[in-house]
C-alpha cells in the first residue's frame, strides 16, 4: 500500500494504483497539462471510497510505501483507465514539417551546405 500526499490531503491506496497516478502526474507535468483522476482509497475507518485528485504542472504530489495490515487494494478498471490516460498523454501529437514549411527553417540545419 502507498500513501499519496497532495496539498489537499493524504490518500491510502494500492501500490500499483499509486504508481499509475505518479506516472500520470509526471507525464502531465512534462506536457504542462492538468487533469483530475479518480481512484479508490482506504478511509481512516477502513472503508473503500473514491477520491478525485488533481494532477499536473502546478500540483505537488508524492507517494511513499507504508506497512498496512489489510490486503493490497487493487482495482483493475482504474488501473486500465490510468494506464490508458498515461499512454495518451505520452503520445507526441506533433506532425513532421511539410516541405514548404521546412524550407524557411533550412538555415537551422547544420548539415545543409
Amino acid at each position: 500500500m502507498k500513501l499519496i500526499t497532495t496539498r489537499t490531503g493524504t490518500f491510502l491506496t494500492g501500490s500499483e494504483i499509486a504508481d499509475a497516478v505518479m506516472q500520470n502526474a509526471l507525464l502531465l507535468c512534462r506536457n504542462r497539462r492538468t487533469a483530475a483522476v479518480e481512484i479508490p482509497v482506504v478511509t481512516a475507518e477502513g472503508n473503500i471510497e473514491r477520491a478525485a485528485i488533481l494532477l499536473g504542472a502546478t500540483t505537488e504530489i508524492s507517494a511513499r510505501t507504508v506497512p498496512f495490515a489489510a490486503t493490497e487494494l487493487t482495482d483493475q478498471p482504474t488501473l486500465v483507465e490510468l494506464n490508458a490516460q498515461a499512454a495518451l498523454i505520452g503520445v507526441i501529437r506533433a506532425l513532421p514539417f511539410r516541405h514548404d514549411e521546412h524550407e524557411p527553417l533550412s538555415y537551422l540545419d547544420p548539415w545543409d551546405d
